[in-house]
């Protein structure tokens, strides 16, 4: 365990950094964590940071630590609207590297009022199978590894040793309790 000692201010009790496993770390002050870091290495050799702590200097000293623990390049995921915490990953020396939306679509004809619209000629709805889903799966991962590479990706994506890709169709499509 590396303990590093830090007094933010006069009179206040000293914050001790700690790494307490291999990919975490603790801040403790007067006994108590105060703030906790941890590094999460994915399946596609990434490394993202986390840290959850309410006090900026507390922030610091555990981005410090952690980083000087790390191999770079380093990532981790902000809300666009937590000015704060882009703010503290900023001070640690991060920049935005990319930003994502997310939309939900309700598809529910009962939702969207298209349950008397009649499909277009050639359209057929039907439950996912196996054989075209792992055609897409291939297609995907064959044209993502051919240009901008998987670690561009907002997901992780698993890789799967035993020849062929296991395919679970709920990865793909979405269904309700509804028929």
């Amino acid at each position: 365990m590396n303990s590093l000692p830090f007094s933010p201010r006069r009179g206040a009790h000293a914050v001790t950094i700690s790494r307490v496993a291999e990919n975490q770390w603790h801040a403790v002050e007067n006994d108590l964590v105060v703030g906790r870091g941890h590094a999460t290495r994915r399946l596609d050799g990434r490394t993202f940071l986390s840290i959850d702590t309410w006090r900026d200097a507390v922030f610091d000293r555990l981005a410090d630590a952690m980083l000087a623990d790390q191999s770079t390049p380093l990532y981790t995921v902000v809300d666009e609207a937590d000015h704060d915490l882009a703010a503290s990953w900023e001070r640690a020396g991060f920049i935005s590297w990319r930003r994502e939306r997310e939309f939900v679509v309700p598809t529910d004809p009962r939702i969207t009022g298209l349950t008397s619209v009649p499909l277009p000629p050639g359209v057929v709805i039907t439950t996912a199978a196996e054989g075209p889903l792992r055609e897409l799966d291939h297609a995907i991962r064959t044209e993502v590894r051919a240009t901008v590479g998987w670690q561009t990706m907002p997901a992780e994506v698993l890789p799967w040793q035993g020849g062929t890709t296991p395919i679970d169709p709920s990865k793909y499509t979405k269904t309700s309790g509804h028929t």
